[in-house]
């Protein structure tokens, strides 16, 4: 019979590097992440890789929607005093 919930086996937790090119990002960046406590560490040096590439999307949601990006919409600039198409 199968456990249910998430298995905390040892192929579930990855090195900063691993985890930097998962997420598209620096070794550095993800320690700043982590430090802000966005990304979560198990111990020095070893990263939660699922659960960590799901707080980096909800992470990256929020910023955006905080700046007023929308990629197929743009934003309004209110020193040009108009619409600023994004890519």
């Amino acid at each position: 019979m199968p456990r249910k919930g998430m298995r905390r086996t040892r192929r579930h937790f990855v090195d900063v590097t691993t985890l930097a090119l998962e997420l598209g990002i620096s070794p550095r960046r993800v320690q700043q992440l982590t430090h802000a406590g966005i990304l979560k560490r198990l111990r020095p040096g070893v990263y939660w890789l699922e659960g960590n590439l799901i707080f980096y999307e909800v992470y990256l949601k929020k910023f955006k929607e905080r700046k007023g990006y929308t990629p197929w919409a743009g934003f309004h600039d209110d020193y040009l005093g108009g619409w600023v198409r994004t890519r």
